[in-house]
């Protein structure tokens, strides 16, 4: 794990050390047997109980997809020393005590084909795979509401598009990575 000054009064730890030695479009899976989602969250509740015991002030803990930002640190030097000597528990998949939400989806892009040829099956078992994978929200980014979910199994990860659209549809499920965006 790398941390990082941001600004006068923030931190980022970058957890991408702690998978893989550095993840980037050139290389975007972390090493076999990490889940770097769970690593994330392991990271973003740690920091969470620490500032409810006062062992750590931050106004914003915002978990990412291999990284969490605190802001409002009044001193990120002698917080990054702290930090670094901290470990969270082990990563767990466990999610909170409600209902799932459904989303109705309809799957129709011109991309299924490519999936399911990376996937070694067809279109139907493509959809299949899909429905019946639970997703979990991990984190929110590039416009508010887009939502990035984990569940799918890390060897079913579809590399990114080599050019990536000028325009996706409104409403449009994407498939990057071992992500879906919503």
């Amino acid at each position: 794990m790398r941390i990082r000054p941001v600004g006068v009064a923030a931190l980022l730890l970058d957890l991408t050390d702690s998978a893989s030695g550095g993840i980037g479009r050139s290389d975007p899976a972390p090493a076999p047997g990490i889940d770097l989602p769970a690593l994330v969250e392991a990271w973003r509740a740690e920091l969470w109980r620490r500032r409810d015991r006062g062992e750590l002030i931050a106004t914003e803990i915002v978990p990412a997809a291999t990284t969490v930002l605190l802001d409002g640190v009044p001193d990120p030097l002698a917080a990054a020393r702290r930090i670094a000597g901290w470990t969270p528990p082990p990563p767990t998949t466990a999610t909170a005590d409600t209902d799932p939400l459904n989303v109705p989806v309809t799957y129709d892009g011109e991309d299924l084909p490519r999936v399911a040829e990376h996937w070694h099956t067809d279109v139907p078992g493509v959809l299949r795979r899909l429905r019946q994978t639970e997703f979990r929200v991990a984190f929110c980014g590039f416009a508010p509401g887009f939502g990035y979910l984990t569940g799918l199994p890390a060897e079913l990860a579809v590399p990114r598009l080599a050019t990536p659209r000028p325009r996706v549809p409104a409403g449009s499920v994407a498939l990057a990575l071992s992500l879906i965006h919503l």
